[in-house]
């Protein structure tokens, strides 16, 4: 089948979907069992060699294509840009490479998995992306054999004291997008199963995100928006996430340590999981006021804490970490291009809107686990959008025709 539509679609099997999807899978229950943590990779290996699972009979999207392409465009510039910033400098380092394949392989890898896309088996896909994502988190608490849910009995002490509830493990962050795909597909019973993970697996980040999600929603259901204003959305996006950096940074040079003392009767860094540390450390070798347009380089900031801890240290705040390495003209077109690329409909922009949540104090810029849902989540939603606006053109196109036959007739 074939026509000159955005969607066009030819007969496929859809064996090599799956098989990518269990290889995705199978890396992230080999990233939780400490003897096979380096078999995590594979996911990354598969990535770069997906081009070789382009075979014919695939199923094709316009709009995805375009997508999913100007993500990998985008990101593409943005490494190209900090090369040369590196290139300028003559400061070359090795995480300047590792965070180029971090940053690119999740929305390459998703671009090759879509090939293979069949949208009547759609429910299939994303439920036994679920349950394979649940079973891995329950392989997780069997090996580390968690035990009590201290985070229900004394919620404060979770939210003031502790970083996470049972384990230290990211699939919050995972639950939280099947939560909005199947609230907005009315799916109650995979609702809840979502909700209950998302609950057990609990980061406050990715709560944090929730709720943002949910204010979002219940402003935009208020003003019975019928579409994305870009005109607001952009601005907006960019400004608050330029507040954010002030906010980090200041934090992060202690700037607000009597308001945790005040109101927790506990030290900041405490209260953010020894945040604050991670960030001083970097700070006493940088001053952001002093920033390049073109920032200091992808990696640097790690490459940084690296050498002074002497071991690798995640910094765990994608937004200040952005600005810092890619400066703040790249920075600014960064979030206007993420924003504008990948928001088409109210879904997607939920979407965005809670990764964006989660890049103020975790590192899911280069976590491929995430960023992999987040291109497949939205490309679902990219979908789902044609086709409706392919429905809503054939039926004003009969609804034309009728007229004109009407208007014949008489």
């Amino acid at each position: 089948m074939k026509n000159d539509s955005n969607i066009e679609i030819y007969r496929t099997n859809h064996n090599p979907f799956m098989i990518l999807v269990i290889i995705y899978l199978v890396s992230l229950v080999f990233s939780m069992v400490p003897v096979m943590t380096d078999l995590k990779y594979i996911k990354y290996i598969v990535a770069i060699l997906s081009p070789l699972f382009l075979l014919p009979g695939k199923v094709y999207f316009k709009f995805l294509d375009r997508y999913l392409l100007n993500n990998i465009i985008l990101y593409t510039v943005i490494i190209l840009i900090s090369f040369l910033s590196i290139a300028l400098r003559e400061d070359f380092y090795q995480r300047f490479f590792e965070e180029s394949v971090f940053i690119l392989t999740p929305a390459i890898f998703t671009f090759f998995l879509f090939r293979y896309y069949n949208p009547e088996r759609k429910d299939f896909y994303i439920k036994f992306l679920f349950w394979g994502i649940s079973i891995s988190y329950f392989i997780l608490l069997f090996v580390y054999n968690i035990q009590g849910l201290n985070f229900i009995i004394n919620p404060y002490d979770f939210l003031i004291n502790k970083e996470r509830s049972l384990v230290n493990t990211s699939h919050s962050f995972y639950f939280v997008f099947f939560v909005i795909y199947f609230f907005f597909k009315k799916n109650n019973r995979y609702l809840i199963f979502s909700l209950i993970l998302f609950i057990l697996s609990l980061k406050r980040v990715s709560l944090f995100g929730m709720i943002v999600v949910v204010v979002v929603y219940l402003l935009y259901k208020k003003k019975e928006f019928s579409e994305i204003n870009y005109k607001v959305v952009l601005p907006a996006a960019i400004i608050i996430n330029l507040i954010l950096v002030f906010l980090i940074y200041n934090f992060a040079l202690g700037n607000y340590d009597y308001l945790f003392s005040d109101y927790t009767g506990r030290f900041s860094d405490d209260v953010v999981s020894g945040r604050k540390g991670i960030y001083f450390v970097f700070f006493e070798k940088f001053d952001l006021t002093k920033l390049s347009l073109l920032g200091e380089g992808i990696g640097k900031v790690m490459d940084v804490i690296s050498r002074y801890a002497g071991y690798k240290f995640n910094f765990h705040s994608d937004i200040l970490k952005n600005y810092t390495e890619m400066g703040p003209v790249i920075f600014i077109v960064w979030i206007y291009f993420m924003y504008k690329i990948n928001s088409r409909n109210l879904i997607s922009l939920l979407y965005i809107i809670y990764i964006n949540v989660l890049f103020i104090s975790d590192n899911a810029f280069v976590y491929f686990d995430v960023l992999f849902l987040f291109y497949f989540f939205i490309g679902i939603s990219q979908i789902e959008q044609s086709e409706q606006e392919e429905m809503a053109n054939v039926e004003t196109e009969m609804e034309q025709e009728s007229e004109n036959n009407y208007a014949k007739a008489e």
